[in-house]
């Protein structure tokens, strides 16, 4: 992560990301290397009380991609949703040519057979790139 980088807004989006993940009963825990960039937070408060001489000097000025990787897995997000980039937009003629190339899969497939059909639960994003849930 090259030049102008805010890590307070990374850290906010962290701590906020973690926070809907809590109130909606799923786990988010604090890795040591998500506990440094949320120290960059001025709202965080830390689960327990910081040695002296560790307070916020201790905290990431700068994190390894690799690094914000990681916790983006960790709380189910993309690194763009934590680095605050906006979304990819998909205009209306790229729109027409996914819809008509679905339908296609669908007439060719017969996905809308009986035993296809059958609702599922959605895959989550671990399952569909093939990690262990």
């Amino acid at each position: 992560m090259s030049g102008r980088f805010n890590v307070v807004a990374l850290a906010r989006a962290i701590r906020l990301r973690r926070e809907v993940r809590l109130q909606n009963g799923w786990s988010a825990p604090i890795t040591p290397a998500m506990s440094r960039i949320l120290e960059r937070d001025p709202e965080y408060v830390p689960y327990r009380q910081r040695k002296e001489h560790r307070s916020r000097n201790y905290a990431a000025c700068n994190p390894a991609i690799g690094t914000v990787m990681e916790i983006a897995d960790l709380l189910d997000t993309t690194v763009g949703a934590l680095l605050g980039e906006r979304a990819y937009r998909i205009g209306t003629m790229e729109r027409r040519t996914i819809r008509s190339v679905l339908l296609y899969l669908v007439e060719v497939l017969d996905l809308d057979a009986p035993e296809v059909r059958q609702v599922q639960p959605p895959l989550s994003k671990r399952e569909v790139l093939g990690r262990r849930v």
